[in-house]
């Protein structure tokens, strides 16, 4: 039980990574045209 919530908690610090890099080359993206 405990081995899903750490394999859990890695997954949202993933995926909030992911979110704010992909908001970053957007933004980025956005600016450029």
């Amino acid at each position: 039980m405990m081995n899903s919530i750490v394999i859990e908690g890695r997954y949202r610090d993933q995926l909030q990574e992911i979110m704010s890099y992909t908001t970053i080359l957007v933004i980025s993206i956005a600016f450029k045209e």
